[in-house]
């Protein structure tokens, strides 16, 4: 079914379309809305990349709804853009942009898709068991042992790269599980996406956390993971040894609803017991 709306949305987008196959921001604005595409020194308007990958998976999928003369000029549109790309793939140092170009060039099926993903894999960091990629190294929760000598994990400290690493490593993500299907790759690049997640269940921002469900839902449906999930865990305080919680996780409708538990601590505070009640949330494990 063809949508008004799409197909002047459509011929809109093509106006911005430069000779080269580049597109560009709009003259409403000084800068990008989204300061990762914002050109600079080395990338102005007629080299804005990552603008025009974006609008590259837009066309990709958008064309199977369009026909007759509209559908004709997006496809011409589409493959100047890819050739745009293409042409400065190997010029590219930013992971970014790489990450963005890769999964462009995957989903449009272009010749050198497979040259994006081994540049792309060139610029991954690896720590421990976590895949990811970033400008700069991205710090985990910190570990810290108490008197008792046990391990305690501690909330991870916010970064300036953050938010574009959960973005860059989403792309990355989708590339590699179109290339290669599900390993032990894919499951470490979505453990760093874990440990990313705020406490109410989404990631640092919205346009980032949008990157991550797209990636995530296509992991979890290749990995067939809601088929395989049966878990129990068990929750222990080692403040309070007489608190104990068992949750059971299974292929139910509840799977994604948040758990909470009401856990009395108890603290010596100048010589006086001091009592105070926190709720322990789960969201999902990994």
């Amino acid at each position: 079914m063809v949508i008004e709306g799409s197909i002047k949305a459509a011929e809109w987008i093509l106006n911005y379309q430069t000779p080269m196959g580049a597109f560009t921001e709009t003259p409403n604005y000084t800068h990008p809305l989204d300061s990762k595409t914002n050109p600079t020194l080395k990338r102005d308007g007629y080299k804005n990349v990552s603008l025009t990958a974006q609008v590259v998976l837009v066309m990709v999928d958008i064309l199977p709804g369009l026909n007759g003369h509209i559908r004709a000029k997006v496809n011409i549109a589409k493959a100047n853009a890819i050739s745009y790309l293409e042409r400065k793939l190997e010029s590219l140092d930013d992971p970014y942009d790489m990450a963005l170009v890769a999964w462009a060039l995957t989903k449009a099926d272009s010749a050198k898709k497979e040259t994006a993903l081994n540049l792309l894999d060139t610029m991954k960091r690896v720590e421990g068991n976590k895949i990811y990629w970033s400008r700069e190294p991205v710090d985990f929760n910190p570990m810290v042992y108490e008197d008792s000598q046990k391990p305690f994990i501690r909330p991870k400290n916010d970064q300036k790269w953050d938010a574009h690493a959960v973005e860059t490593t989403s792309y990355a993500l989708l590339v590699y599980i179109a290339r290669e299907g599900i390993g032990i790759i894919q499951e470490n690049i979505v453990r760093f996406l874990a440990v990313m997640r705020e406490l109410d269940g989404g990631l640092i921002s919205t346009l980032d956390s949008v990157a991550a469900m797209e990636a995530l839902v296509e992991y979890s449906f290749r990995a067939r993971l809601r088929d395989v999930t049966d878990m129990r865990i068990t929750l222990e305080h080692s403040a309070n040894p007489n608190f104990t919680v068992d949750v059971y996780l299974g292929n139910t409708y509840d799977l994604a609803d948040l758990r909470s538990f009401d856990v009395s601590l108890h603290s010596v505070k100048e010589g006086k017991e001091v009592r105070r009640e926190r709720e322990m949330e789960k969201g999902w494990f990994m």
